[in-house]
């Protein structure tokens, strides 16, 4: 049993050391990755709309795996050849539960625990609970009554699962993204229950599991830059409060994906003005909503994408869905792939050092976006309600014929922030 102490721990952060190289390099060595821990720095407040702060914390970028860790297991020299510090999962609580999972045993629990053995790899684990059933046709619940047993039994279990893993985790999320996985009546309000199952699930964790090095953060949040700040705001600043007041919680999570880069910062600077002091963490970023805007439309209607329909052959009707389709059966090479994402001017092959950089200015300390899309895809129609994720990952060996799929520009990329 680990147990952590009950008073505000000064926020540490890793380092990310070591280097990214394109396909044509070897893995990272080992020795170039860092696990030096630093304090916290404290930020000023940002206003909206301003440059926001010149931040005093290194951020480090890493991968995540969302909620399929086991994708990882089969390929955990991928964390070698990317020399990343940082992997980032998050585990399906209540569907584990309910399908009965032995927490050792768990294919996620498995892989995790491999990566932190094997790769010395830092681990940011987030507790997702899913209460609405918006994945897998699980049924909607009701967050269970305060001392039931359903909630003693669920958190028990989540307990478990962290403590399988057989490693402290480095930083804990207590929940994923709260106002998309919970039914409305148990989180708008004053009077709801998931403020204080929140606060029950920390409780245990800190007596059952924290240990002292453990960092515990409190979100996920979702775009502060639009309505759905205008829609949640009483609650996102309620769950906020929690992480300013309570000496076990370190700091608070982000999800950042975005149209406009700018829709990025503005995210950011909400949350340092209304979190100023402690850690932030951004678990998952990307331009996901220009990709979906883009994704239907025919390759050859873009400005330099009739060019690269030309030199592959490629129809002027075929649309970017089709094309990335297409791919997963007939693997692109690096190069046309590399060509592909350079011709689409919604895609920006600088995505991983312009948030870097932003993060870098907001005192993020630790950032993380998709590590690996792999053999899965080929489970999935592409062409039928399709959400383009899987083209922002730092690995595609789905769509690319190289041994590992990297991709052609974030490579390059990490090595420069590195």
């Amino acid at each position: 049993m680990r147990r952590r102490r009950v008073l505000a721990l000064g926020a540490a952060a890793v380092g990310l050391g070591g280097c990214l190289e394109d396909d044509s390099a070897g893995a990272v060595s080992g020795s170039t990755r860092t696990a030096t821990r630093r304090p916290t720095t404290t930020t000023q407040a940002a206003d909206e709309g301003t440059e926001g702060p010149v931040g005093g914390t290194t951020t480090s970028i890493g991968g995540s795996l969302n909620g399929r860790a086991h994708r990882i297991e089969d390929d955990l020299d991928l964390v070698e050849r990317s020399g990343t510090d940082w992997l980032h999962a998050f585990l399906d609580v209540r569907r584990k539960y309910e399908g009965g999972v032995t927490p050792e045993e768990d294919p996620d629990v498995v892989a995790l625990r491999r990566a932190g053995q094997e790769m010395d790899v830092n681990l940011f684990v987030t507790l997702q609970w899913n209460f609405i059933g918006i994945f897998g046709e699980q049924s909607r619940m009701r967050i269970p009554p305060a001392g039931s047993d359903l909630e003693g039994e669920l958190i028990e279990y989540a307990t478990e699962l962290l403590s399988a893993i057989d490693q402290p985790v480095d930083i804990v999320g207590l929940g994923n993204e709260p106002i998309w996985e919970t039914v409305d009546d148990d989180f708008l309000g004053s009077d709801t229950r998931l403020i204080p199952f929140t606060r029950t699930l920390k409780d245990h964790l800190v007596a059952h599991y924290a240990d002292d090095d453990t960092r515990i953060v409190i979100g996920a949040f979702n775009r502060f830059y639009d309505a759905v700040w205008d829609d949640y705001e009483h609650f996102f600043r309620r769950l906020i409060d929690v992480a300013k007041n309570d000496d076990d919680v370190d700091g608070i999570d982000l999800h950042i994906h975005y149209y406009h880069l700018r829709q990025a910062e503005k995210m950011l600077a909400v949350a340092r003005r209304e979190f100023p002091d402690g850690l932030t963490t951004v678990t998952e970023f990307s331009p996901m909503f220009r990709y979906a805007d883009n994704q239907d439309e025919p390759i050859a209607s873009f400005e330099g994408g009739e060019r690269f329909a030309k030199r592959y052959e490629i129809s002027d009707v075929t649309t970017v869905t089709e094309y990335l389709e297409g791919a997963k059966d007939d693997l692109l090479s690096r190069q046309e792939i590399g060509d592909f994402y350079d011709a689409m001017p919604w895609y920006n092959v600088e995505f991983v050092s312009d948030m870097h950089d932003l993060l870098d200015r907001y005192d993020v300390e630790v950032g993380t976006f998709g590590f690996l899309v792999g053999d899965e895809a080929h489970n999935v129609d592409w062409t039928h309600g399709w959400t383009p994720f899987p083209i922002n990952c730092l690995f595609q060996p789905a769509l690319v014929d190289t041994p590992d799929g990297a991709h052609p520009h974030y490579l390059p990329d990490f090595l420069d922030v590195a």
